[in-house]
């Protein structure tokens, strides 16, 4: 682990991914030594994981670059958890499945150097390219790609869509995609964001952009290549029912902050 100041922080939430998480681990750990040599983190939060994933991420990082959470408290908790916990410039939050290789942090970075206090990846603007998977399709993504390429299953894609127009009413958003695992934030902007962060579970994103538009930061959406990979903890059904609950809490709250400033 670098002992500098970090330039940047990758902040990885991981619930039970002890199988998919060390390959990431690895391609990130590399990627990131020769882009900031010694300046730069991992930190993993292991979101109350059954399985071996805290093993597994200290085995390769060391125990000081993992966060235990005590019991299973949701993607946003692990996030924030993370996100507080951070020293870089720059702190960017990925899955850790690796969906979007960490080279894509290139495109987030150079939007912030051009303005941006946030950039989130995309897998929705308008200069991209949707590939669909078969069921139990597999497929590789060249980091390099010019236009973005997503390769997703149909249906998949479709409550995506159907979740981003369902925010765009609900709470004003008007980007195309909310929920893309891959967002970087400058380290000035992250305690205004995520000190309060009430939604913990996988509607989160929506709330820190609520907050984003509310302090009237300055957000980029880039497209960026995403590939679906297999043994994804999200329950289509059950969370999508979750999200939904959850966005009329944000939505709940924006209105009373808005009933507020009006009195």
């Amino acid at each position: 682990m670098p002992s500098s100041q970090p330039l940047i922080s990758l902040i990885i939430p991981a619930y039970n991914e002890a199988e998919r998480l060390p390959a990431f681990l690895k391609d990130c750990r590399a990627y990131l030594e020769k882009q900031f040599p010694g300046r730069w983190e991992i930190l993993v939060v292991d979101d109350g994981s059954r399985d071996a994933t805290f093993e597994r991420a200290a085995a390769l990082l060391g125990k000081h670059s993992v966060l235990r959470l005590p019991a299973n408290a949701g993607k946003g908790a692990a996030v924030r958890a993370g996100m507080l916990h951070a020293k870089g410039d720059l702190c960017l939050f990925a899955d850790a499945d690796g969906a979007t290789a960490i080279a894509e942090e290139a495109k987030l970075r150079a939007a912030i150097r051009a303005g941006a206090d946030i950039a989130i990846g995309s897998r929705a603007v308008q200069q991209g390219k949707r590939k669909f998977l078969v069921p139990g399709g597999r497929a590789k993504v060249s980091p390099s790609s010019h236009e973005p390429v997503w390769k997703v299953r149909a249906h998949r894609h479709f409550m995506g869509r159907a979740f981003s127009l369902l925010i765009k009413k609900l709470v004003g958003l008007e980007f195309e995609d909310t929920q893309c695992g891959f967002k970087m934030f400058k380290r000035a902007v992250v305690a205004g964001l995520f000190t309060d962060l009430q939604t913990t579970r996988f509607a989160f994103d929506v709330e820190v952009l609520v907050r984003a538009q509310n302090l009237n930061l300055q957000v980029e959406e880039v497209g960026v290549n995403w590939s679906e990979k297999a043994g994804s903890k999200v329950n289509l059904m059950t969370d999508s029912v979750h999200m939904f609950f959850e966005t009329l809490a944000i939505r709940r709250a924006l209105s009373h902050r808005r009933q507020k400033v009006l009195k």
